[in-house]
């Protein structure tokens, strides 16, 4: 797997942008401990430290699996 440290509060943008990047190619994301893992569509997985940011970021991916996986 392809991890990498992301600092989401000063590059998450420039990051996403400069990769061709959709925040909607994220297809999940897990909290082991203080680290946030999110999975891309092409199987990378990118790593960053738990912040409010990220945790938002999270919660945001998991909800919107919830609501595809019922439908809404």
């Amino acid at each position: 797997m392809d991890k990498r440290p992301l600092d989401f509060y000063a590059s998450r943008e420039r990051e996403v942008q400069d990769k061709g990047f959709s925040l909607d190619d994220i297809v999940d994301a897990e909290i082991h401990g203080d680290k946030i893992y999110f999975l891309t569509a092409n199987g990378k997985v990118f790593e960053t430290t738990l912040t409010p940011v990220t945790r938002d970021l999270y919660w945001e991916v998991k909800l919107r699996n919830r609501r595809r996986a019922f439908g809404l």
